[in-house]
């Protein structure tokens, strides 16, 4: 005989409902960057104001998009400095912002790097800024060269703030090794290229951030060309070479440079 809640079936709604809500979990919602992009910023803006090339420059809005808005939309005038459509966080020429995209860093940042993902990327902002802002010597770079130059200041103001670190050495480069698609390398440079100009920011390379340096680093022209081939590799290669580098036995600088100490002008 076929089985029928018949008239009784409306009384077992509620416990259906309530029942079907315990084995079907809502998703969650979408993580919200807003708060450590807000906190972050502000770590950031203490050490441009103290910083003697950038403490009489205002600090750039950093604003984070709307989750539908894409940076290179908002501000086309970005690609012309090498911008793709997939980045996270461009400097926009014509209104002085550092726009972050929110889809991506919530995506592909916070998600795998945690706040040092994010940092990464706004501190890669301000360092397309400070390109923008500071007459800086040396030879014109190409697209390649302008970013890993950014990727290098970006080292530089994040080491002078103690508090910006990652939470395990893998995480240190992988930010910049991964920042981009490698069909980009011709504007963005190569993934271990990226990685050695950010690791020279933080101190930890033989090489500087001055335009010399980072031109010789787009053809691959290094001090440490054993080091830069090892940061190419993969992230137990960049997480053995942070150890190393930074090791009480390396001779590298570990206290934190200036920007005009890193860019040696």
């Amino acid at each position: 005989m076929p089985f029928s809640l018949g008239p009784m079936t409306n009384h077992w709604l509620p416990t259906l409902a309530a029942l079907a809500a315990i084995a079907l979990p809502a998703t969650a919602a979408p993580m919200d960057v807003s708060v450590p992009v807000q906190q972050l910023s502000e770590e950031l803006r203490q050490v441009w104001s103290a910083d003697p090339l950038t403490r009489n420059w205002p600090y750039p809005d950093v604003v984070l998009l709307p989750a539908d808005q894409r940076a290179l939309v908002v501000c086309p005038t970005a690609a012309g400095a090498g911008a793709v459509p997939a980045t996270s966080a461009v400097f926009c020429p014509t209104t002085g912002k550092v726009l972050l995209d929110r889809k991506w860093l919530v995506k592909d940042v916070q998600q795998r790097y945690g706040n040092w993902g994010l940092a990464y990327w706004i501190a890669t902002g301000l360092g397309q800024a400070i390109r923008e802002k500071a007459a800086l010597p040396g030879p014109a770079l190409s697209l390649a060269g302008a970013n890993l130059q950014a990727n290098c200041l970006a080292g530089l103001l994040l080491y002078q703030r103690p508090g910006l670190r990652p939470g395990t050495p893998k995480q240190w480069l992988s930010p910049a090794f991964n920042a981009y698609a490698a069909g980009d390398a011709g504007t963005q440079g190569m993934p271990g290229q990226r990685a050695y100009a950010l690791l020279s920011g933080l101190g930890g390379t033989a090489s500087s951030c001055a335009s010399t340096a980072i031109a010789a680093l787009s053809t691959n022209s290094v001090p440490d060309p054993a080091l830069l081939k090892e940061l190419a590799e993969d992230a137990d290669n960049r997480a053995t070479a942070i150890q190393r580098q930074f090791s009480p036995e390396n001779l590298l600088p570990r206290t934190p440079r200036n920007l005009q100490q890193g860019l040696a002008i």
